[in-house]
């Protein structure tokens, strides 16, 4: 049996009319874990897969969303239950069904029912051509015994005013790694997450630029700080803050903690200026999200007063 390594750091270009590499692309959602469906804009149903994390925005805080979170835009679909004898549609493939035959879903229905049994996995991830439209549909099969089916838009010709815009994909993948795009049309592409840059985040510029100016003046008289006396700072007076750029590295580091303490000290280096005069070994604490601490002794930057 043959291997294959897919490189997800590499961007994938639109693709037209390839089937097996699109399949290859969606393995990465195959073993993950059902958690919930949402209801986003535009009444598009969402599906969200794999470990659970709150929203970036602290407006959204209070909303978790999963790793892997599959979209089906305006797309027709068809939901077959594997834990009740139920079929949900929408779109084009009945659209209206007969009052005898089925009723039409709230939001609120389709968002807190258990149609799919929470914690079940990911069999199978497969897509499909569709010769009568010429696009990608999808297949889910759940270890549940639940089956999602996708079809791809019926495109209708362009406006004039739609002239210009953006095409919509017919189905996307949001995974940790970057978005993976099916539609319009066989064109397909996935598009690696940039890595996380907190350099454009006002609130982490804010507290970072405050615990500086705090931490040269405490140690005005030693001519010099070192990075934990900055993150221990964070921690004490803007946990939430560190919190969030810990959360920049989670999904491309086995040791977000480290690599943000890493990159807090680059940070000084290249955007504050900071001078660094050599290494200290000195004590950190902080505080995660979970309330797991992560303290202990290491070496990190001095950087000069």
């Amino acid at each position: 049996m043959g291997s294959n390594l897919i490189d997800l750091r590499q961007a994938k270009e639109p693709s037209h009319d390839d089937l097996p590499g699109l399949h290859a692309y969606l393995a990465q959602l195959v073993g993950e874990p059902f958690r919930f469906g949402r209801v986003s804009y535009g009444d598009e149903l969402t599906l969200h897969f794999g470990d659970l994390r709150p929203a970036r925005s602290p407006k959204l805080r209070h909303k978790l969303y999963g790793a892997y979170i599959l979209g089906l835009r305006g797309s027709p679909w068809i939901l077959k239950s594997g834990s009740e004898p139920i079929v949900i549609t929408a779109g084009e493939v009945l659209d209206s069904p007969p009052s005898a035959v089925g009723k039409p879903l709230l939001k609120e229905e389709l968002e807190a029912g258990t149609f799919v049994e929470a914690e079940s996995r990911v069999l199978t991830a497969a897509p499909f051509v569709v010769k009568p439209v010429e696009g990608f549909g999808l297949q889910l099969r759940m270890s549940d015994g639940s089956t999602l089916l996708v079809l791809p838009t019926i495109q209708e010709p362009d406006e004039p005013e739609d002239e210009g815009l953006p095409k919509l994909a017919d189905w996307e993948l949001s995974t940790p790694r970057g978005l993976l795009s099916a539609g319009p049309g066989l064109d397909w592409s996935f598009k690696p997450l940039q890595p996380a840059s907190f350099a454009s985040n006002p609130s982490i510029v804010r507290a970072i630029s405050n615990g500086v100016a705090f931490v040269r003046r405490a140690r005005e008289a030693d001519g010099w700080y070192d990075s934990h006396d900055l993150i221990n700072w964070l921690d004490i007076h803007h946990n939430d803050v560190l919190n969030d750029i810990i959360d920049c590295y989670k999904s491309r580091s086995s040791d977000p903690v480290h690599t943000a303490t890493i990159q807090i000290g680059k940070y000084l280096r290249d955007h504050l200026g900071q001078v660094k005069v050599g290494e200290n070994k000195s004590y950190h604490h902080i505080t995660l999200r979970s309330g797991d601490k992560r303290n202990g002794d290491c070496e990190v930057s001095k950087w000069k007063i």
